[in-house]
């Protein structure tokens, strides 16, 4: 058998990635199944029972995407054949994005309704959001396939998983994800902006915690910049917990007697959204 102290840099330093993305996946899978299990009387009452609408559909593709995600991206982590690493990988990235992008139309709904509500004469900003939003997540798409293009990927038994390296980037920089969790800092922090603004606040906390997140993306890949997959399942799945949070909060505040709340007009406009 061959001893890992006596391999190559280039190839121990691949499996010292694949045994860290290894475990961080495996935290984020638990995260995510600790998630459904202290909610799922929530998503039963509140969700499934619900009539079937747009809201509903991005619900339940926001949840179970991430899972379909993490399936194919483990089968990465600890297959053993090399010809399906990288159509393993496209399959991820495609689904990793189309996550990234429903959460990310959860997110701009609420903002539609806090604008909708607070501010009507700035609803062109929303827009704006959602086109900026779709170019990102094209450009992402975009940027991972070609990332894809210079890798060289193997296996070490016994360990399986797909091992990678690149051989043509002169440096670091132009392998990394570093300029798109750059552009998701900025864009979640203008996000997180349009919801403090307005005097409608339900629910900015998770656009909080989306803000921190991604500035602690953004430090690990500048520190760990040799390890481009460490948190893409994370990251993933953190998002779309958020968005989820956010749809189930708004959904258990609607449910509420309306007596209780002092001006109930920003809440009939959630729940006309995400009723």
């Amino acid at each position: 058998m061959t001893s890992p102290s006596i391999l190559p840099a280039d190839q121990l330093a691949g499996l010292n990635q694949l045994v860290v993305n290894k475990w961080t996946d495996m935290a984020s899978i638990a995260l995510v199944v600790y998630e459904c299990l202290i909610t799922m009387d929530m998503e039963v009452e509140l969700v499934w029972k619900s009539r079937w609408n747009f809201t509903k559909i991005l619900y339940l593709l926001n949840r179970y995407v991430i899972i379909a995600d993490a399936i194919v991206l483990e089968l990465n982590r600890f297959g053993t054949n090399v010809s399906s690493c990288k159509p393993l990988l496209r399959a991820a990235g495609v689904l990793y994005m189309s996550g990234i992008l429903v959460s990310a139309s959860i997110f701009i709904m609420r903002v539609i309704v806090v604008w909708k509500t607070a501010m009507r004469k700035y609803m062109f900003i929303i827009v704006l959001f959602g086109a900026i939003y779709i170019a990102l997540v094209i450009y992402f798409l975009a940027s991972f396939l070609l990332l894809l293009r210079p890798l060289q990927f193997f296996t070490l038994l016994p360990f399986g998983g797909c091992l990678n390296i690149a051989k043509e980037a002169s440096s670091w920089e132009e392998y990394t994800f570093w300029k798109e969790y750059t552009c998701l800092l900025v864009y979640d922090a203008l996000m997180l902006a349009s919801v403090a603004y307005p005097t409608i606040r339900t629910c900015i906390i998770f656009y909080i915690y989306l803000f921190l997140f991604d500035i602690l993306c953004l430090a690990m890949q500048l520190s760990f910049h040799d390890n481009i997959f460490l948190l893409v399942v994370p990251s993933c799945i953190v998002r779309s917990i958020l968005a989820s949070r956010v749809i189930l909060h708004i959904r258990e505040l609607c449910a509420r007697p309306m007596d209780s709340f002092v001006g109930t007009s920003a809440l009939w406009e959630s729940n006309a959204v995400f009723g």
